[in-house]
């Protein structure tokens, strides 16, 4: 029995788990970063993505000609965006 525990074999009051320790009930789950985030910020890109769908859609839909090119730079770019991010980005 260490020397610091007690006759009833639990330990002293001074001896409880530290946030270093690995009890971090009492440290906040996120810190606050001073600013924060702007909505276009964090949605402005996910928003652009989708209205290029939505034109590349209709546009495959109701037009011809320069509307079909159209279809294919507008669907094919939130494609190339996916791509890049899921699998290019994480062998890197």
């Amino acid at each position: 029995m260490p020397a610091s525990a007690s006759a009833s074999g639990t330990a002293p009051q001074s001896a409880a788990l530290s946030p270093a320790d690995g009890d971090f009930a009492t440290e906040p789950v996120f810190q606050q970063s001073g600013e924060a985030a702007r909505p276009a910020r964090l949605w402005g890109w996910p928003i652009a993505l989708g209205v290029l769908t939505a034109s590349g859609l209709v546009s495959a839909l109701v037009s011809e000609g320069w509307g079909d090119v159209w279809s294919w730079v507008a669907l094919g770019v939130p494609v190339a965006v996916m791509a890049w991010f899921g699998l290019v980005r994480r062998r890197g």
